[in-house]
């Protein structure tokens, strides 16, 4: 095989010399013949090299020794697979090294131990152990005895038998032991051993018994691509960093979940660090879960076919499909992650795939040997890391991070699977890549003795980037149109200020814009976010007001970081407030506190999530001297109100929670401020009617607000006075898989079912109880089984409900909340209006079907004769929004349409 391992090199060699650009003139390639000796080839084009090549003789050895390994790699890997049936360990399958590296394989110094040491050569050994003095042990993470416990536990029990006291236990690979361990008093050889199975990296072992399995990162005195692979000191801050990734990835939000909801995207979870010297140390992590992308790239020694072109098969899935999985759990994250400060290095080596039936399912990076921590920002700022400042570790600034990133993961990873499998990069589609892409010049910095600076070039993204369309024309005619038809319908002849219309223009425009977009590509969810997502995916709002995208407050950046559209991660400030600041009803603190402890600050001051738009243009500037800005944050996801967001995470009771903030901005209609009356009162209001339809409409489903927080002091402005306003609502759907908000589904004809639920919840409340739900498309959600099977009707929000003071008389209200009404016009205005054309009259419905069930109600329940002469009059109460907004001190304004419940008599004919 050494002919073909080459031919090989040689290929890698002249691609490198091109693609690194590392010549003055690459015509003197164009004579190479394909037979040639890489070495020879090296040699003869020497003096037009365009880098410093002080370690050129190196280099050279390096080449030649590189054509032995992949040609002895070869073999061993066709010696062990011939006759065989069954892949095992499929890290053992990758024999060609780094696709792009010409010196991949070397392994200089390694010697004739090669057969016992390399993963192509030998299935596993014995892993020795040492008894080390503790006094010359660098330590880092937990101990590792403690590590080996809690993943190994037999062979943790054997250790600890052994080693005396003062001790620590450290692995040792058994060819370090042979040729460069020295044992002395200090340094003691233990009886205990276990078997290990050398990975690809060849020092890193998976050493398992029948009680567990880690994976342990030994050091090795020879050369293995580009370095020689000890044990540095920096090495030992893999256990610091992997725990402060892990805090950083949750308390922002950047994995993604899985469908099952599990996060789909986590990096390597390094224990333990034991280091004597860089010769002798170990690095002990949790095994990660699934297979390095690298044996995508592999040859199937069984099948003979690309392992890839195997996965891909086994998914159905196109290219484009596979690899838009794919990026949604590696790439967005990752890029997310050096936005706050810390680059990962997903090389095809590092990133380890978990698949199911072929689709990527989950991600999970190990090896912090190659990241970058970005000096000064968030992650930096997380803890101190003087012990890493003179290291390669910290970088200077985010272009440094972001290259260190990329490179890996696109350039390498997914540029090297498209190469693997013939797939045209053009083909597929990943969102936030820059236009230009980095090139490490691995030869180029072996030639210049580089081992841990980086050198690029910058070559032209091929990868297409999802189109994003111009929509202005579309949402200028949209709303145009929508409100002409507005002010023919309230006869008014004077627009809404111009700002406003501009403003529902360009925000329309946008947010379909990103929704087209996104709809390329959808992701896969957890069952909780279903609705949420649905949310995300609604264009033009509320069915009836002209202006329904208006977001007056809001810049277009703003928007793109808060809107729901975005499907993303809002971070809700968590503020802490002196108690005799707010009223509070229930206990917002301990109810964060109690689900997200290791998110909530532990002090005594009150716990406020408040919205980040809110912090900064509102409370900040008010408050800044009162409360106190921990930095602690909780990630939500916002929903179609934007002000109201589904937590990210379940909290420890298994539930997310919906928290509904103020946001000083005009949506739509109305400033999304909130007044004490509703953070203090709808959680009491909300608990009575869950009780109430508990027994008249068991079948319907309640999310209360279960606590709400308000400013107690004294300010007359209500634009501050309201700012601090919070509630909390339970997002417990019961038995149902899926909750829908009924806007999300609105081009769809809802189920009858649906319809029926509906009307039986609102009307006979009203009549029965005197409580006009505002059940319009917002406030109403579909629930539907895992199967998709519509199973009832959920109500969420009471802040908006009106209560006629005759009927109800022990609903607990708030003293002057103008949810209490004496007026009967104002009561049934609430009730229908948002029942009939707030939420029925957004779908395509039968209204003589509506009708019918409105009379088999009416039957039932004989109700008043005032409602339903309201309920059946000729027309109906629909909101003016034209009139509201240029009379915005009116309040509701209403005009009279035709009613749909009753039909327009056809005139007689002749």
């Amino acid at each position: 095989m050494t002919d073909t391992a080459q031919r090989t090199i040689l290929s890698r060699l002249l691609t490198a010399l091109r693609e690194e650009e590392l010549l003055t003139d690459n015509s003197v390639l164009d004579s190479i013949s394909p037979d040639a000796d890489p070495v020879a080839v090296l040699e003869a084009v020497r003096a037009v090299l365009a880098v410093p090549a002080t370690n050129f003789e190196r280099t050279a050895l390096e080449l030649a020794d590189s054509v032995v390994g992949l040609a002895r790699a070869r073999a061993g890997v066709a010696r062990r697979y011939a006759g065989r049936t069954e892949l095992g360990n499929l890290e053992q399958i990758v024999c060609e090294g780094h696709p792009k590296h010409p010196c991949a394989k070397t392994t200089l110094g390694l010697g004739p131990g090669f057969a016992q040491v390399l993963p192509e050569q030998v299935e596993s050994f014995d892993l020795p152990f040492l008894a080390v003095r503790e006094t010359i042990v660098d330590q880092s993470g937990i101990p590792i005895i403690t590590a080996l416990q809690e993943n190994i536990p037999g062979l943790a029990a054997r250790l600890a038998d052994e080693v005396p006291p003062g001790f620590v236990a450290v692995p040792v690979h058994p060819w370090q032991l042979a040729n460069v361990v020295q044992l002395s008093d200090d340094i003691r050889l233990l009886e205990t051993t276990a078997r290990a199975e050398p990975l690809m990296s060849v020092r890193t072992l998976r050493v398992s018994d029948e009680t567990g399995c880690v994976h342990i990162k030994t050091s090795v005195s020879f050369q293995l691509t580009g370095a020689i692979r000890g044990i540095s000191p920096a090495a030992l801050a893999g256990p610091v960093i992997a725990e402060e990734a892990i805090a950083a990835i949750r308390r922002r939000g950047i994995a993604p979940y899985t469908v099952d909801d599990t996060p789909a995207f986590s990096v390597g979870h390094d224990l333990a660090g034991v280091r004597v010297s860089d010769d002798l140390g170990a690095i002990v992590r949790a095994e990660p879960e699934g297979i390095p992308v690298a044996a995508l790239m592999a040859t199937n020694p069984i099948t003979g076919k690309l392992l890839f072109h195997e996965v891909l098969a086994e998914s159905g899935m196109t290219a484009a499909e596979w690899f838009g999985r794919l990026a949604h759990i590696l790439v967005t994250p990752a890029l997310e992650l050096v936005e706050y400060g810390l680059a990962l290095e997903p090389h095809p080596q590092n990133t380890v795939l978990k698949l199911r039936d072929g689709v990527p399912y989950a991600v999970t990076v190990r090896d912090f040997g190659g990241c970058r921590i970005v000096m000064d920002s968030p992650f930096y700022q997380q803890r101190e890391w003087d012990f890493l400042a003179d290291t390669a570790l910290i970088c200077p600034d985010y272009d440094t991070a972001r290259a260190k990133l990329i490179y890996p993961m696109i350039s390498n990873l997914i540029l090297g699977l498209c190469d693997a499998a013939g797939i045209d990069p053009a083909d597929i589609e990943i969102d936030g890549l820059p236009h230009r892409l980095p090139r490490k010049r691995v030869l180029g910095m072996r030639l210049s003795g580089a081992v841990t600076e980086q050198d690029y070039v910058w070559f032209d993204n091929p990868i297409s980037i999802p189109p994003a369309t111009d929509e202005t024309e579309w949402a200028k005619e949209h709303v145009l149109s929508r409100l002409a038809v507005a002010k023919e319908m309230e006869q008014v002849a004077k627009d809404p200020h111009a700002d406003d219309i501009d403003n529902a223009i360009a925000t329309l425009a946008q947010v379909k814009q990103v929704v087209e977009k996104r709809r390329r590509n959808l992701p896969v969810v957890p069952v909780d976010f279903v609705g949420v997502l649905a949310d995300s995916l609604t264009i033009t709002g509320h069915n009836v007001h002209p202006l329904a995208k208006l977001r007056r407050g809001f810049s277009l950046e703003d928007s793109r970081l808060y809107g729901p559209e975005n499907f993303r991660v809002t971070h809700l400030k968590l503020i802490g407030a002196p108690v005799g600041m707010l009223n509070e009803t229930g206990d917002v603190t301990a109810i964060l506190r109690r689900e997200f402890p290791d998110l909530v600050p532990d002090t005594p001051l009150r716990i406020v999530p408040v919205h980040p738009w809110q912090w900064e243009h509102v409370i900040a500037p008010q408050f800044r001297e009162k409360v106190v800005d921990f930095g602690a944050t909780l990630p939500v996801l916002p929903t179609i109100s934007m002000r109201t967001a589904l937590t990210y995470h379940r909290g420890t009771s298994g539930q997310r929670l919906y928290i509904k903030t103020s946001i000083d901005v005009v949506l739509t209609s109305t400033r999304r401020s909130m007044s004490a009356d509703s953070a203090l009162g709808t959680p009491k209001v909300a608990g009575f009617i869950a009780r109430l339809l508990a027994r008249t409409n068991p079948t319907v489903t309640v999310l209360p607000e279960i606590a709400g927080c308000a400013y107690r002091g004294v300010i007359f402005d209500p634009r501050i006075s309201r700012s601090l306003s919070t509630l909390i609502r339970s997002a417990d759907i019961g038995s149902a898989a899926v909750a829908i908000s009924a806007t999300a589904l609105r081009t769809e004809t809802p189920p009858e079912d649906y319809v029926r639920d509906l009307l039986e919840t609102v009307l006979p409340t009203m009549w029965n109880h005197g409580i006009a739900l505002e059940a319009h498309l917002q406030n109403t959600m579909l629930l539907f089984d895992d199967s998709g099977v519509y199973t009832g009707l959920g109500l969420r929000d009471f802040s908006g409900i009106r209560v006629l003071k005759e009927r109800a008389l022990d609903i607990p209200l708030e003293d002057g909340a103008i949810t209490l009404t004496e007026d009967h016009a104002e009561f049934c205005n609430k009730g229908y209006y948002a029942t009939f054309l707030g939420n029925l009259a957004g779908f395509p419905c039968d209204w003589n079907r509506i009708r019918e069930i409105v009379d088999e109600l009416i039957a039932t329940h004989n109700p008043p004769e005032e409602d339903i002469a309201a309920l059946l009059s000729p027309t109906i109460k629909q909101k003016a929004f034209v009139r509201m907004a240029l009379d915005p001190q009116a309040g509701d304004i209403y005009i009279d349409i035709p009613n749909p419940l009753v039909p327009v008599e056809q005139p007689v004919a002749d």
